[in-house]
C-alpha cells in the first residue's frame, strides 16, 4: 500500500493516495483478528537497518524493513508505527498509528521492503503540513525502531543508530532551497527549473524526488492523454529508479509506473533490462518480484 503526499503546482496535497502494489490495485481491510496471536512472540521476526548510518540534514533516509514469517500461518500485518528517540533533546516523537492491513507473509518466507523514517518524522514549523518546508531531521544522534500492534500484542523491532550531520557552509543555499511554504507556494515550472539549476549536485536527488512527486507528473505516467509532459515524465521516472534503485521513493516510483502498466509496459522492461544489466537494484527487485505474479515478471521481464 502507497500513503504519500502529491504536490499540485507547489501545493501539498492533504488526503492520502493509497495504492495496493498487487494486480488488483484494492486494499485488504481484513481485521487483525484473523491473525493467531499465539504466534506473535516466536514465530514473528522484524529486523530493520539503515543503508546508511550517517546523513548529511535533508537527505533522505532509508530503511530496510526485514520480516520473517517462521509460522505454518500467513501473516497479515499493518503499517508499522515509528519511533525516534534524539539523545539532544532527550524525547521520542512517533509516527501516527496506522490499522490498514497492507502486508501478506507467506509462511516461512520473508518479506522486504524500504521505509522513509523522515516522511512520518520530521522538523516542521507550527501550523505547516508534515513534509514542509522539507523533510528532515535537525542534525544530531538517534535511536529509531518500528513496531506492529495486533491484537493487543505489540512486535518490535531491532533499534538502530542514526546520526544526522549538520549542512555544510557550502551546501546551506542547496538545503534551503529545498524548502517549500505555504506562503509562497512553487509552480511546476519552478520544480523543473530547479531540477536543471542542481542537476549533478549533493541534494540533486531530493530535488528530482520533489518534481516526480508533484501531481502533474504522477497523473502524466497515468494516463495517455498527458501530452508532451508524458515522454518527459517516464524518462525522468526511468532515469531516478535506475540511478537511485534501493530507495524508498524508487519503489514508490515503480508503484507508480506499473499502476499504468497497461499503457507503461514498455518502460517496465526498459527498467527490468537496465536493472539486469548493471547488477544494482538488488533491493528493489526483491520488492518487485515478492509482488508480482509469476506471469507478470516473466512478461516485463524481471
Amino acid at each position: 500500500m502507497r500513503s504519500c503526499y502529491l504536490i499540485l503546482k507547489g501545493t501539498l496535497l492533504i488526503a492520502p493516495i493509497l495504492l495496493l502494489f498487487t494486480s488488483e490495485f484494492k486494499p485488504n481491510y481484513l481485521p487483525v483478528s484473523i491473525i493467531n496471536p499465539e504466534l506473535l512472540n516466536d514465530d514473528i521476526e522484524i529486523s530493520i537497518k539503515p543503508l546508511q548510518e550517517q546523513y548529511i540534514k535533508g537527505k533522505m533516509i532509508n530503511i530496510l524493513v526485514k520480516i520473517r514469517n517462521n509460522s505454518s500461518d500467513i501473516v497479515r500485518l499493518p503499517k508499522p508505527k515509528q519511533y525516534l528517540y534524539s539523545y539532544k533533546n532527550l524525547e521520542t516523537k512517533q509516527s501516527p498509528e496506522e490499522y490498514l492491513l497492507v502486508r501478506t507473509i507467506p509462511s516461512h518466507q520473508d518479506y522486504v521492503y524500504l521505509l522513509s523514517p523522515v516522511h512520518s518524522i520530521n522538523s516542521k514549523k507550527e501550523g505547516q503540513v508534515a513534509g514542509l518546508p522539507w523533510f528532515y531531521w535537525d542534525e544530531g544522534s538517534y535511536e529509531y525502531y518500528i513496531s506492529f500492534k495486533v491484537n493487543g500484542t505489540t512486535l518490535t523491532s531491532n533499534k538502530i543508530s542514526i546520526i544526522v550531520n549538520p549542512v555544510p557552509d557550502t551546501l546551506v543555499k542547496e538545503f534551503e532551497d529545498l524548502k517549500d511554504y505555504p506562503e509562497k507556494s512553487r509552480t511546476l515550472n519552478d520544480y523543473e527549473n530547479l531540477v536543471e539549476k542542481y542537476k549533478g549536485t549533493f541534494y540533486e536527488q531530493e530535488y528530482l524526488y520533489k518534481l516526480l512527486s508533484t501531481y502533474d507528473y504522477y497523473l502524466a505516467i497515468s494516463k495517455n492523454n498527458a501530452g508532451t509532459l508524458r515522454q518527459k515524465a517516464l524518462d525522468l521516472y526511468k532515469e531516478y529508479i535506475l540511478k537511485y534503485p534501493d530507495t524508498y521513493a524508487a519503489s514508490v516510483f515503480f508503484t507508480d509506473i506499473y499502476g499504468g502498466r497497461d499503457i507503461n509496459e514498455t518502460l517496465l522492461k526498459e527498467i527490468s533490462n537496465s536493472l539486469k544489466k548493471s547488477g544494482e537494484g538488488e533491493i528493489l527487485m526483491k520488492i518487485i518480484k515478492q509482488k508480482l505474479s509469476s506471469p507478470e515478471l516473466d512478461k516485463y521481464g524481471f
